[in-house]
């Protein structure tokens, strides 16, 4: 197999078949900058795995600090951390290990990392349509819009149910596939 050696590989793109331990990865560093900074001295820091895909790792070290997201997605490898979600306004999620989200460009957040977080994301302008702000307003639940009334039948839920989810969309969730016997 295999596998990424830190001595020898420069990153920019991604060569097929290798290994790359996103926990592993060497991310440089830098102070958060102050007008930022809500608690303690947060650091973050990224390396662009490949740079055509919007494919990296991420790293922040404990404290709070405020950003405005861009359009990505990304799985939590390493740390805990709670993001508060200023605009839209939506309720906090709690990362550990393994947690996938999906954040929209235009997003304001507050990011509270209790262990250094590590998110391996993938980032690029065509994952969101519109900025997370513009569908905020457009309507209360934005999802139902997207979601017509013969998909929710089909997956046995109703308005009712695809609205309640919305609203605790926090909680944690399993994909309909690992629902299946």
């Amino acid at each position: 197999m295999s596998t990424w050696d830190d001595d020898e590989t420069e990153f920019g793109e991604l060569d097929a078949g290798v290994v790359i331990s996103a926990l592993s990865v060497e991310v440089p560093l830098v102070a958060v900058p102050a007008a930022r900074v809500v608690d303690g001295a947060p650091q973050t820091g990224s390396v662009d795995l490949d740079e055509d895909m919007g494919l990296g790792v991420w790293e922040m070290t404990v404290g709070a600090m405020r950003d405005t997201e861009v359009s990505e997605v990304f799985v939590v490898v390493a740390g805990s951390a709670t993001v508060d979600f200023i605009e839209p306004a939506l309720p906090p999620i709690e990362l550990s290990p393994g947690a996938i989200v999906r954040l929209e460009s235009g997003m304001h957040t507050v990011w509270t990392v209790r262990e250094t977080l590590r998110k391996v994301y993938l980032a690029s302008p065509g994952l969101c349509a519109r900025p997370a702000v513009e569908r905020a307003q457009r309507s209360e639940y934005p999802r139902l819009r997207r979601r017509p009334a013969t998909r929710l039948a089909a997956a046995g839920r109703t308005a009712t149910s695809a609205a309640t989810s919305i609203a605790v969309r926090s909680a944690p969730r399993t994909h309909p596939a690992a629902q299946r016997g």
